[in-house]
């Protein structure tokens, strides 16, 4: 539960965290081993329910009807990826699917019009972000990623510090420093607690962006009591030496964009850390990555093990805010032979969007309460 960092629970690592019991409950482990578990439950629970539950893999709701007044059901058609169809009856639709897939590409800048794709790892691809010179060997990685969300910052954490969790991260560097971790921990609580509920009133664009860069001003100052404290300078120092040759960090706007406190506060501490022992400004605000100039034939850059190790030039835009178009083309370009695109999500068309639509989409209860 690291990202609920920093409530009182956030190191436990299981779910729930109190004796309370649930199904599927989580762990902390491989991700194939946990799904292993769910797998091994979810067949116990088929052979307990197996008059009132029916599993039908490869297959998601092509069609959903308005619902019957008169029957209190819905009714479905679902459709499977060799487009066999069948219908069902419900009462209730439990939506549990993403809005879409990564954004983890950008059209190469070479060919006009940009035919070319540089295509960069999945989230939950096996990459060598972590592994000495990213998986170069004895090269020198120069590594930029461009966006400002969770996943941006969860590889840029990984690649500056080659550890695989901002857990171990942050208990690395406070783990001895009782004073200042208690005062920094209370003050962000405080500031994440009033931007979540801000955040559930919000429909994005200028509103979010007040939020966001208030809250950031309080990681900010909190760096700085942190960067005070000799002990956490020293164990931070420690876990930097393996970072890369050169590490850029590029986004939007005039802040980060994620919504977990651990990745935003680690990130910023980091690159304070970094600016203060030798200058080097590792975040590149108000930007936009627009292109990769590959040094290799485009159609390779839709596998990001064909493009790994090799030097790209990264063309930039201006863009000072979150909620404005983007700005002027720069002039100056980037060069990175390990580039990681974490642009967000490519929505796909949802067939229930059509229903009566929520009154506000983010009015949601908090996961722990459901």
């Amino acid at each position: 539960m690291q990202y609920d960092w920093p409530l009182d629970h956030w190191d436990q690592d299981r779910f729930p965290w109190t004796d309370s019991k649930t199904a599927f409950a989580w762990k902390s482990g491989p991700s194939n081993e946990v799904a292993e578990l769910w797998r091994k439950e979810l067949v116990g629970y088929k052979e307990k329910y197996r008059r009132k539950l029916e599993i039908q893999f490869d297959a998601s709701p092509s069609k959903i009807d308005q619902f019957n007044k008169n029957s209190h059901r819905i009714r479905v058609e679902l459709l499977t990826s060799q487009k066999k169809r069948s219908i069902v009856d419900v009462s209730l639709i439990v939506v549990c699917r993403g809005s879409g897939s990564e954004k983890t590409f950008i059209h190469s800048a070479k060919v006009d019009p940009p035919a070319g794709i540089f295509r960069g790892f999945l989230f939950w691809d096996d990459d060598p972000l972590e592994q000495e010179c990213s998986g170069l060997g004895t090269g020198k990685d120069d590594v930029l990623i461009s966006g400002s969300g969770d996943g941006a910052l969860q590889d840029f954490l990984r690649v500056a510090t080659r550890k695989s969790s901002a857990k171990q991260i942050y208990q690395h560097c406070f783990g001895s420093s009782e004073s200042t971790r208690s005062t920094l921990e209370r003050t962000i609580l405080c500031a994440e607690m009033r931007a979540r509920s801000a955040l559930h009133w919000g429909t994005g664009g200028r509103f979010d962006h007040d939020i966001h860069q208030e809250l950031e001003s309080v990681h900010k100052k909190m760096v700085d009591l942190a960067l005070r404290d000799s002990i956490v300078v020293r164990n931070l120092d420690s876990i930097l030496v393996r970072r890369p040759n050169s590490l850029k960090l590029i986004h939007k706007c005039t802040h980060l964009m994620c919504s977990y406190a651990l990745n935003r506060f680690l990130v910023l501490l980091i690159s304070a850390r970094l600016f203060r022992e030798n200058g080097n400004r590792v975040i590149e605000s108000e930007t936009a990555v627009t292109g990769v100039l590959n040094s290799h034939p485009p159609e390779q850059c839709g596998d990001p093990w064909i493009c790994l190790g090799k030097n790209h030039e990264i063309t930039l835009r201006d863009h000072p805010f979150c909620w404005s178009v983007e700005g002027s083309e720069r002039t100056i370009r980037l060069n990175a032979n390990v580039v990681v695109i974490r642009h967000g999500i490519d929505a796909i068309d949802i067939p229930w969007i059509a229903l009566t639509p929520l009154s506000n989409p983010r009015q949601i209860l908090p996961y722990y309460l459901i």
